[in-house]
Parts: structure tokens; C-alpha cells; sequence
């Protein structure tokens, strides 16, 4: 039990290595981190930020994060979790799956399939 429990305790320790960061690109509207245990502070451009990291987003706000290899992330959804929360939460609503290796179907391919059945006179 005592090794089990200090595998653990190593392997949490190491995901703290692995933590993806983002630097703040734009903010608009009421977003703030939880800086200490119970004080929230303004999220300002140029702050870097860890998945771990608690946000809030209110209303009609909106957050832009930049990662490490230069890809912008939108997160819009009025809520409270951590960045990599939003995150998931955010392909789940626009329904891509993390693990997804097929295509996601847009209008363009929906109408490429369309085409193939229409019947000319």
C-alpha cells in the first residue's frame, strides 16, 4: 500500500513537468484567475497561464490564448474550470473528438457527397 501510494505521489509530482502553458493574447470582458486559494484576479494580455490554471468567464466575454507552438485557442463559454477544462468542454461542444482520427464533416464535403447523387437530365 505505502509503494502504491508513493507511485502515486511521484507520478503527480512529474505531470507538474509536463503542464502546458499559453500566453494571454486578448482578453475582452470579465475573465479572472483564482491567483491564491480564494482571491480571484484580472486576467491581463501577455500573462502566462497553465492548463491547470482556474478561470472564470463571464458573460459576453471572451479569452485568447496563444501555445507554446503558436496555435490561438477562443474560449468564450461562461463558466468556471480549469483552462484545460474549457478546453475539452469547448471540442465537445463544437463536437470534435480529442481522439478523433476521422475528418469532421463540414458543409463543403456534405455538398461534395450531395453532388455524387444528384441525377442529370
Amino acid at each position: 500500500m505505502k509503494k502504491l501510494i508513493l507511485m502515486f505521489s511521484i507520478l503527480f509530482s512529474f505531470s507538474f513537468l509536463f503542464a502546458e502553458e499559453y500566453e494571454v493574447k486578448s482578453v475582452s470582458g470579465k475573465v479572472m484567475y483564482m491567483a491564491d486559494k480564494a482571491k480571484l484576479k484580472k486576467i491581463t494580455v501577455g500573462q502566462i497561464l497553465t492548463d491547470e490554471t482556474n478561470i472564470t468567464i463571464a458573460v459576453n466575454s471572451k479569452l485568447i490564448l496563444t501555445t507554446q507552438n503558436g496555435k490561438d485557442i477562443f474560449l468564450r463559454q461562461q463558466g468556471k474550470a480549469s483552462i484545460s477544462q474549457m478546453i475539452n468542454n469547448r471540442k465537445k461542444i463544437a463536437g470534435i473528438s480529442v481522439d478523433a482520427k476521422k475528418g469532421i464533416a463540414t458543409h463543403a464535403s456534405r455538398a461534395a457527397k450531395s453532388e455524387d447523387t444528384l441525377d442529370e437530365d
